[in-house]
């Protein structure tokens, strides 16, 4: 099949020509100048010889598409369908007159010519309609559903007695309804195929001939655009000299404007230089003067500096003066071999350890006591968790108990038949020296976590109800101090802590006399040691134990409920903002 020239191809080649016209030399010629008038005649010379060139190589292909073999004549078939289409014949070439170019703006606007490849593949796509097979299907049921109307009526009574193909066979009735029923439907499904395959070649009949109609017109269209891309080029060209003369104006501006910025520089730096010259002749009498001052201030630190230590070596022989009429004292007091020292305070337990072994060697016992009830404990009395030797303990016991709060009107824990009562009164011997302390420490940052956990969710639902920034399902106004009191009746939550929440809530549900800075008094970062050091998660305290630190930076609301429950149990002040 010969090969035809597409508007793709011609397209290529018009580029390809125009690039090769637009290659000047605007960089100047010999004499320096550029003669606009010589310029633009040879490059239309150029486009005339470029568009003689591609009317000529047109011409040449045409003969090879005349010269295209027909497909002889066959059955309707797919495959004929496909060669008509790729190679229409030249008998559906129409004949135009010849037409005065213009430009493609101007053309017709029902110009079919005009439309896309794009179009022309799609209408190339196009199938036939399925509607005849859809009114075949409904023909085909309301036949079926006839029939089956006709032999309900005929054979029904004894269509039920057959069982076998004999049987069926027997009954000449039945096969003429069968097959009265199947070979018209097979006839009208026939028909419709026959008029689905009639629009198919109508389709392709019509897509050949818009095929050929446009495989005629490359001529035309390659004339049209070389037309269109000269007077193009020739606008462009006019433009460019255009702007090459507005870019010379502009630039003897740009010229003077920058002669007139150097002058004003140069005066500027003239200026500046008087001005700098003169700031330092003043910095170097203010030099001057802070080196005379430097000095006095160096003999007047240095007088201070004699005094302080004076006074810190005569306050520092005081102190050890002090201490050791403090030490006097102690040993006087406990002389005897088997008194007893308690440590009652939130001490160190490896402290507790040292100083029982270096007390032990003297034949004194040593007790620590860790103490829990904060200042309520004058009244409810206080728990005590006791480290030291057992001994010691039984002699002392009767102290522990008056101290203890004892069992109260709480209700006695259940399966407690058999096992130490003084734990039920308060008190508890919890092993050797440094015991007490250790069980102290650890009940100390279970309460921050506790704490920590009350703050968190009682700012959650503050946050909660907040009225911006929120999705549109946060439409709630909580109470928190009516919460705060409703978890005091029956809740798992329920606990001192909560109490001190709600009451201090009731007071003031804003806080307002707290800021949110939270101190800690070192137990919960003893227990972080602890922690460490025995390998063991504690996850909780650690977030509480840091979350204080965030505290003294930046406060919320859930620090505020903190400090308002250290205050409450603990008597707590809060720590002053530093800065």
């Amino acid at each position: 099949m010969a090969k035809k020239s597409t508007p793709t191809k011609i397209d290529m080649d018009v580029a390809k020509e125009l690039e090769a016209a637009l290659d000047l030399d605007l960089t100047g010629a010999d004499d320096g100048g550029l003669d606009m008038t010589a310029s633009i005649d040879d490059f239309e010379a150029q486009i005339s010889q470029a568009a003689a060139e591609l009317a000529q190589e047109s011409n040449k292909q045409k003969p090879v598409v005349a010269a295209a073999p027909k497909p002889a004549p066959a059955p309707v078939k797919q495959a004929p369908v496909k060669q008509a289409i790729a190679e229409p014949p030249t008998s559906l070439r129409p004949i135009d007159p010849p037409r005065p170019l213009q430009p493609e703006g101007l053309k017709p606007a029902n110009d079919e010519r005009q439309k896309d490849y794009k179009s022309l593949l799609h209408s190339l796509n196009r199938r036939a309609s399925s509607t005849i097979y859809w009114m075949v299907g409904l023909v085909s049921v309301a036949w079926v559903a006839g029939a089956a109307a006709l032999a309900d009526r005929l054979v029904t009574p004894s269509i039920w007695a057959i069982r076998s193909l004999d049987d069926a066979l027997a009954r000449p009735g039945l096969l003429m309804l069968v097959l009265a029923t199947v070979i018209p439907i097979a006839l009208f499904w026939a028909f419709a195929a026959m008029i689905r395959r009639a629009q198919e070649m109508r389709i392709a009949a019509q897509s050949m001939t818009e095929v050929a109609f446009r495989l005629a017109e490359p001529e035309n269209m390659a004339q049209d655009r070389v037309m269109m891309v000269g007077q193009a080029v020739r606008r462009e060209v006019a433009a460019m000299g255009e702007g090459i003369e507005r870019t010379l104006a502009r630039a003897v501006e740009l010229e003077t404007l920058v002669h007139t910025e150097v002058n004003q520089i140069e005066r500027s730096y003239s200026e500046n230089a008087a001005r700098i010259r003169s700031l330092v002749d003043g910095l170097g009498s203010e030099r001057e003067a802070v080196v005379s001052h430097a000095e006095r201030v160096r003999s007047s630190i240095a007088g201070a500096h004699e005094t302080l230590r004076d006074e810190l070596g005569s306050a520092s022989d005081i102190i050890r003066d002090s201490i050791l009429n403090a030490s006097t004292k102690l040993s006087m007091t406990i002389t005897s071999s088997g008194d007893t020292l308690i440590d009652g305070g939130n001490a160190f337990w490896k402290d507790d350890v040292r100083r029982g072994k270096e007390l032990g060697a003297k034949g004194i016992h040593y007790m620590d006591i860790g103490t829990s009830g904060g200042v309520h404990g004058l009244d409810r009395g206080y728990c005590l968790m006791i480290g030291g030797d057992k001994a010691a303990f039984d002699r002392l016991e009767p102290i522990f108990a008056t101290l203890a709060p004892g069992k109260g009107d709480i209700e006695p824990t259940k399966h407690r038949e058999g096992r130490n009562p003084t734990s039920e009164q308060g008190y508890l011997h919890c092993g050797p020296t440094g015991a007490g302390h250790f069980v102290k420490m650890i009940h100390n940052g279970i309460e921050y976590g506790m704490m920590q956990a009350f703050a968190e969710g009682f700012d959650l639902l503050r946050n909660a109800s907040a009225k911006e920034g929120l999705p549109a399902e946060y439409g709630f106004d909580f109470d928190t101090a009516e919460i705060a009191e409703v978890w005091r009746r029956g809740s798992v939550v329920t606990s001192w802590l909560l109490d001190l929440t709600a009451e201090a809530l009731a007071a003031d549900e804003e806080l307002s006399s707290y800021t949110g800075n939270v101190s800690d008094s070192g137990e919960g970062r003893w227990t972080v040691d602890a922690a460490v050091e025995t390998a063991t998660p504690a996850e909780v305290l650690t977030s509480a134990l840091f979350a204080r630190f965030r505290s003294r930076v930046d406060h919320t609301f859930g620090e505020k409920i903190l400090s308002a429950m250290r205050a409450g149990f603990g008597g707590h002040v809060e720590a002053k903002k530093q800065g």
